[in-house]
C-alpha cells in the first residue's frame, strides 16, 4: 500500500458513483427536470389523447422564467399554450397540477397572460413552490478519479473490472467506517531522509484529501442504504 502512486490536486477526471438498481424514472429534482417531466407526462399525453402528432425536438412549449436557476428545486415554469389547446387552459392547468401533486410537489396559483410576441396566444405561469423530490436526490460528489481509485482499491480493497468498481452499498459503508488514520497515512507515505535514516512520511495534504474522499463515499453509501438501493458502481 505504501508504494501507491500519490494522486495530485490537478486531476481533471472525476470519479462517479451510480446506482445499479435505481428505478427507471424521469428525474424531478430540479426545475429544469420538472420542465421536461411536464413535457413528457402532461403535454405529450394530452396530444396523444387527441390524436395529434407532435415532436418536441422541433417545438417545445415549456420554458423557464429567466429569473430561475435551472438547477434549483423550485422556480417558475412557463408554458406557451399550444394553439391546439386554445380555450382549454383549465384542462391544461388541472393536468399539470395533478401530475405535480402525485409527486408531492406544490405550486402557487397557475395564471395566464398574453404572449407579448403573439397577442392571440397565452402563456401559462406555473410557480413551483415546494419540491420534496429534491430531498431524495443522491448526495453530490466531487472526487478526483485517481484519489477515488486509491480509496476504493487500496483502502477499501475493491478490484476494478474493465475500469469499473462494483460493490454493495452496505458493504462499502462497513468497510469505509472501519478505515483507520494509520491506514490512510500509509497509503500516501513517501520515503524521506531524516537524520541519515530513510523514513516513510505521509503527506498531510493527501491525508486530508483521502479523508474527504472517504467521507463522500460514506455519505453516498449511507444515502443508498437509507433509500434501499443495494448495488453501486464507480467509474
Amino acid at each position: 500500500m505504501g508504494d501507491t502512486l500519490e494522486p495530485t490536486d490537478t486531476d481533471i477526471m472525476k470519479l462517479e458513483i451510480s446506482i445499479v438498481d435505481a428505478p427507471k424514472q424521469m428525474p424531478t429534482h430540479t426545475i429544469l427536470d420538472l420542465r421536461d417531466y411536464l413535457t413528457v407526462n402532461v403535454l405529450e399525453h394530452l396530444f396523444l389523447k387527441d390524436g395529434v402528432q407532435w415532436d418536441r425536438r422541433f417545438m417545445n412549449f415549456f420554458d423557464l422564467d429567466n429569473t430561475c436557476s435551472p438547477l434549483e428545486p423550485t422556480g417558475v415554469i412557463k408554458l406557451n399554450v399550444p394553439p391546439h389547446f386554445s380555450g382549454r387552459t383549465t384542462q391544461l392547468a388541472d393536468a399539470i397540477v395533478s401530475a405535480l401533486f402525485q409527486l408531492g410537489i406544490r405550486t402557487g396559483p397557475l395564471t395566464c397572460e398574453k404572449n407579448p410576441d403573439r397577442p392571440t396566444e397565452e402563456i401559462m405561469i406555473i410557480p413551483v413552490t415546494e419540491n420534496p423530490t429534491a430531498l431524495v436526490a443522491p448526495p453530490a460528489l466531487n472526487i478526483a478519479y485517481s484519489r477515488g481509485c486509491v480509496v476504493l482499491h487500496d483502502l477499501l480493497g475493491y478490484q476494478p473490472v474493465d475500469g469499473q468498481f462494483s460493490f454493495a452499498s452496505e458493504d462499502v459503508l462497513k468497510r469505509a467506517s472501519s478505515v483507520t488514520q494509520e491506514q490512510i497515512a500509509a497509503c500516501v507515505s513517501s520515503p524521506v531522509k531524516v537524520a541519515d535514516q530513510i523514513r516513510r512520511i505521509p503527506s498531510p495534504t493527501s491525508v486530508r484529501a483521502l479523508n474527504r474522499v472517504l467521507e463522500e463515499i460514506k455519505r453516498f453509501a449511507e444515502w443508498a442504504v437509507s433509500h434501499n438501493y443495494r448495488k453501486l458502481v464507480a467509474a
